[in-house]
């Protein structure tokens, strides 16, 4: 015997650059603390998924009385029965052999299935009538986004994929996520969790409507603003329609002829007043007054 290689297994250190590896965590006490939220997570889906059939179990006891047409009732047992068809093609099986195998007739397949029908619709009702009481809705964009998800998982059958975003495909998985959604609302209340979303939802409206109440009153002094400068628009056409720009010249130019002709006038009185031929005689006065001259006559 040969022996080509000789491999030893090299043990993996646990610490902070394995749990950078692993993912975005800085420190191995992270990467186990994620770790736990997510078994924590996944057991609590579990009992989730296992209490969600006793509490419709327990509202279908509580239930008097459903009724649902016949007609409704034959065709989802016929889908059913397409359906499980469908599911012997996969395994190579077709379905005279499968119910051979079970000593059954189609008749006897079709009561067996009826029965699951039933509780089906009984199920799909009542969790109807939960999602109207409760007013759940399915937006838009999240049908959306789950028709897109559906038909990637087609896995390139393109008559599939087009099946969920056609218009009965999109009513169908609408339908479909509506139950959900009640089947979510059934557990939160089993769970007492609903009492703390209503709270929660009652607050948010009471914000709501004090962000309605704040902005009524916004539009209210902005209504007051435009009111007030529509009056100061209209106080300026008064005065405009009052005064206008030609009676305004006009004015000043009045002004400045009555000024001009004060002027004028009293100019004229100083002249009256005061004759040329009386200023020289004042000015030789005063020349002849003045020191100099006197000085001039003494000498």
């Amino acid at each position: 015997m040969r022996v080509n290689t000789v491999e030893e297994r090299e043990a993996i250190e646990l610490d902070d650059d394995f749990a950078s590896l692993v993912g975005d965590y800085d420190a191995l006490a992270e990467l186990k603390e994620s770790i736990k939220d997510d078994l924590r997570t996944r057991k609590q889906q579990e009992v989730d998924r296992e209490l969600i059939p006793q509490i419709i179990d327990r509202v279908l006891e509580e239930v008097v009385l459903v009724k649902w047409p016949v007609a409704l009732e034959d065709q989802e047992v016929e889908r059913a029965l397409e359906q499980r068809k469908q599911e012997l093609d996969r395994e190579g099986l077709d379905l005279q052999t499968h119910l051979q195998t079970r000593q059954q007739t189609e008749e006897d397949l079709r009561e067996e299935l009826r029965e699951a029908v039933q509780n089906s619709i009984k199920t799909s009702l009542v969790l109807g009538k939960v999602a109207e009481v409760e007013d759940l809705q399915i937006e838009p964009e999240e049908l959306r986004r789950q028709a897109e998800l559906m038909a990637m998982f087609a896995g390139g059958n393109k008559d599939v994929a087009e099946s969920f975003t056609s218009p009965a495909g999109l009513q169908m998985l609408a339908s479909n996520l509506l139950l959900d959604r009640a089947r979510e609302r059934l557990l939160a209340i089993a769970k007492g969790e609903a009492e703390e979303a209503v709270a929660e939802a009652e607050e948010a409206v009471a914000e709501a409507e004090e962000a309605v109440a704040e902005a009524e009153e916004a539009v209210v002094e902005a209504e007051e603003t435009v009111d007030i400068a529509a009056e100061v628009e209209e106080v300026e056409a008064e005065a405009a329609d009052l005064v206008k720009p030609g009676d305004v010249i006009t004015a000043e130019a009045e002004v400045v002829e009555d000024v001009t002709a004060e002027v004028v006038e009293a100019e004229d009185e100083a002249a009256d007043l005061v004759k040329p031929e009386d200023v020289i005689t004042v000015e030789a006065d005063a020349v002849d007054d003045s020191p100099a001259a006197t000085d001039q006559e003494e000498s």
